[in-house]
């Protein structure tokens, strides 16, 4: 698949020219603007994966640019300028961009550049993708680690299986049968006991104070809700 990239340069023929050229030349897909107005009106049309943009337009500068940006997509961002001014790159590093090259610099690095910056966001979208919300709790069903309230709770291969199941189907009732079926493969199991005991240190690790996780329904089996006493 093709990387999509927006180049939001003002008007400095020669260098953007260039730019489009070896960049073009490794197969991305780019548009482009020079001015704030249609970079927003791009950005908001299409989805795009990297932002490669100068710090001064016709009709604005680039920290105008950025900070409309933020408003509307969330897209890595390369800063590439003239402008030897650290304070105005301490503001775009603050605004959220990625990278800041200034002129002149070798073509080969900011494509370097845009090769690092992208496999961090792959890192990222795949860590995203991995992890899986209910209330309090944070899932990552590839690491089998779970955190309550940003602070992770030290749970046995068994206790974790347990509360994802029940976790991401919240308020359905399972009976031990199902816990069995689900977390031990099992159709029966000889000892039914073995999973109230699981179920109690699991209570033990997650609940906090008055606020309870895991319920039961007497005579029926477990059931995930949130309830604060």
């Amino acid at each position: 698949m093709k990387l999509k990239i927006l180049m939001a340069l003002s008007d400095n023929s020669q260098i953007n020219d260039l730019m489009y050229s070896m960049l073009e030349d490794e197969n991305y897909e780019i548009s482009t603007a020079k001015t704030i107005e249609d970079t927003l009106i791009l950005a908001d049309q299409k989805l795009f994966d990297i932002l490669i943009m100068d710090m001064n337009f016709k009709d604005g500068t680039g920290l105008e640019l950025k900070k409309k940006l933020n408003l509307i997509c969330d897209i890595p961002t390369i800063i590439v300028t003239t402008l030897k001014d650290d304070m105005q790159k301490i503001l775009m590093f603050e605004y959220g961009a990625d990278d800041y090259l200034v002129y002149p610099f070798n073509i080969l690095e900011l494509k370097a550049r845009i090769r690092a910056i992208m496999r961090r966001v792959g890192q990222k979208r795949s860590d995203i993708d991995n992890i899986i919300f209910a209330d309090d709790l944070e899932f990552n069903i590839v690491g089998r680690t779970v955190k309550l309230k940003g602070k992770e709770v030290d749970l046995t291969g068994k206790e974790f299986d347990i509360l994802y199941i029940i976790a991401i189907n919240p308020e359905k009732i399972f009976t031990r049968e199902d816990i069995a079926k689900s977390v031990w493969k099992e159709e029966i199991i000889s000892d039914y006991r073995k999973i109230d005991v699981h179920i109690r240190r699991l209570r033990e690790k997650i609940n906090i104070g008055s606020t309870t996780y895991v319920q039961t329904k007497w005579g029926e089996g477990y059931y995930y809700k949130k309830i604060e006493v």
